[in-house]
């Protein structure tokens, strides 16, 4: 099963590893040789692989160094997500709490002038609207 980072090369028009290693041991035909190489010249993510390729010593290892980092890339690239994930339940928690802050404040708030309203209506003496009649 073919990743997105191991078919890097694939979905452009670059040269593949292969070819680069090919190319570095002298593998190739005179013209693939100089397609390389008008290629690398204008291509400088294919120069920083070819670089990257020169620098190492024993190149039956490339296979080996490659696999590695792409498990460093997918164990790192994994980690972040971990930690994005892990970001947007704070965030999300954080807004519930908030949310049921307020609400709490709000009933707080209902609760206490609807008991204030109802003392004050105990307290106040009923209007007797008694009409007093003048002595006789």
């Amino acid at each position: 099963m073919k990743t997105a980072a191991s078919s890097i090369f694939e979905q452009t028009d670059c040269p593949g590893q292969q070819r680069l290693i090919d190319y570095l041991e002298g593998r190739l035909t005179e013209q693939e040789t100089h397609e390389v190489e008008v290629h690398v010249s204008g291509c400088s993510f294919c120069s920083d692989a070819l670089e990257g390729l020169m620098a190492i010593k024993d190149k039956a290892q490339i296979p080996i160094i490659v696999k590695q980092i792409h498990n460093q890339l997918r164990h790192d690239l994994q980690s972040h997500r971990e930690k994005k994930r892990k970001q947007k339940m704070y965030v999300w928690l954080s807004a519930l709490i908030v949310i049921i802050l307020l609400i709490l404040l709000v009933a707080f708030f209902a609760i206490y002038y609807s008991m204030k309203r109802e003392r004050q209506q105990q307290h106040t003496p009923p209007s007797t609207e008694q009409v007093t009649r003048p002595a006789r």
